[in-house]
């Protein structure tokens, strides 16, 4: 426990979720799709306003660039903590318990890709090892685990739905919000 307030609509705390989420997609895409050029990932990150809209982040607070975003980070990095909780969850995310030997093989390449994708400064504050440098073969292995756990979650009753109203919510949004330029 910190003793610091919580409420889970503080715009603050949607906009760390945004922010972090925003971050994490450029890193992966980097690291294990295709990297964006510098326009195309200020441009992602500029759409991505939309999302944190919707959210009930005002819009003045959003990082609409890859340099706001980088000055977002920065200035909130002094005031992250590693709580228990925060501990606790990425403990149970990255080692699950009782996976068996295939699907931790599997759990193992999510493992390393999401320590893979964090900022170095993320790292050391959950105490992670340092990730081994990244070889195309094991960028390989990764993107393979990677798609298998999106094709499982796409199986699931109602996840393509979910994507389609959100996508479809993105999209209106993003229409109403030129409109209204």
């Amino acid at each position: 426990m910190t003793g610091q307030p919580y409420a889970a609509g503080d715009p603050a705390l949607l906009l760390w979720v945004h922010a972090a989420l925003v971050d994490s997609g450029l890193a992966t895409s980097g690291l294990f799709g295709t990297p964006l050029t510098a326009a195309d990932a200020d441009r992602y990150v500029a759409e991505m306003t939309i999302a944190a809209e919707l959210l009930g982040v005002p819009h003045e607070m959003i990082p609409d660039s890859v340099a706001a975003l980088d000055r977002y980070f920065d200035g909130v990095r002094a005031d992250l903590r590693l709580t228990p909780a925060a501990g606790e969850s990425m403990s149970y995310l990255l080692d699950p318990p009782g996976l068996d030997v295939d699907i931790g093989e599997l759990w193992q390449d999510i493992r390393d890709a999401a320590v893979l994708a964090l900022p170095g400064w993320a790292v050391q504050m959950y105490g992670y090892a340092e990730p081994p440098p990244l070889t195309a073969e094991r960028r390989t292995e990764i993107r393979q685990a990677l798609g298998v756990l999106d094709a499982v979650f796409l199986g699931e009753p109602g996840v393509l739905e979910a994507r389609q109203r959100i996508i479809a919510r993105m999209r209106s949004a993003g229409k109403k919000q030129a409109g209204a330029t």
